[in-house]
């Protein structure tokens, strides 16, 4: 197995060096392209995480800052699902696979998930640590997009989400992603920047149905008039060494 050099938790936190703004924005793209990949398979991830996204830098291709750039990389697909019927039908462990749960796919009927709970919706979330009763079907790919969120606010801020709140502290947690409202409000408290800010409420919503697929956000993203602001707002939070800009087009 290829070691990389760092976890996006390492790369994006370092304390001798933040990324760059050009290298935050690099990433996010790269994130945003891998998971547009793993949802096209027919596959939704389930476990996405600042431990699971790998980092490596590039120092002969250069950003437009002169930084290097870095390449994403997604592991550990163990818990990972098929979400169309011709694919769960050939890859099933199972001896049989119910029509009812075919009919029901791309939902999944699954147990709260009590890993990384910084980055599951109020959908997903546990209610406290012994709640493992099975939850309402959940489209997973609509829980990816969740957690992509919270890696873009923690790779462009350099900080925990949610106003640092502790991973096991789940009552805060659900308080503050309880709704849209609630998301909204803690975003226009904790980011700076209308750009971020958009970026961020494509993707953490309490309702699946107003969260952006990942091809739409994929879509959003790669707009030249898009990129730019972003840009723009990640070299007023600051990172890495000072640049000469150039036109993104």
């Amino acid at each position: 197995m290829n070691r990389y050099a760092y976890t996006l938790k390492a790369y994006a936190t370092n304390a001798r060096r933040h990324p760059s703004p050009c290298q935050k924005l690099s990433l996010i793209r790269d994130m945003v392209a891998a998971l547009s990949s793993i949802h096209g398979a027919g596959l939704a991830h389930r476990d996405l995480s600042e431990v699971n996204i790998m980092v490596d830098e590039d120092p002969l291709l250069k950003l437009e800052d002169n930084t290097p750039r870095p390449w994403v990389r997604v592991i550990d697909f163990g818990k990972s699902v098929f979400v169309e019927p011709g694919e769960v039908k050939r890859w099933s462990m199972k001896d049989h696979v119910s029509d009812e749960e075919l009919a029901l796919l791309p939902l999944v009927i699954l147990p709260p998930d009590h890993g990384y709970k910084l980055y599951r919706s109020i959908l997903t979330l546990p209610r406290s640590k012994h709640d493992h009763t099975p939850l309402p079907p959940v489209d997973p790919r609509a829980e990816d997009v969740y957690s992509l969120g919270v890696l873009i606010w923690r790779t462009f801020s350099g900080k925990s989400p949610w106003n640092g709140a502790i991973e096991d502290d789940i009552k805060t947690i659900r308080y503050l992603i309880s709704t849209d409202e609630q998301i909204k409000f803690q975003l226009e408290r904790e980011v700076t920047g209308q750009r971020s800010r958009e970026l961020l409420l494509r993707c953490l919503t309490a309702e699946a149905s107003t969260r952006s697929t990942i091809h739409q956000l994929r879509d959003w993203l790669e707009q030249p008039e898009i990129l730019a602001e972003l840009l723009k707002e990640f070299e007023i939070l600051g990172g890495g060494r000072k640049k000469v800009r150039k036109n993104l087009d």
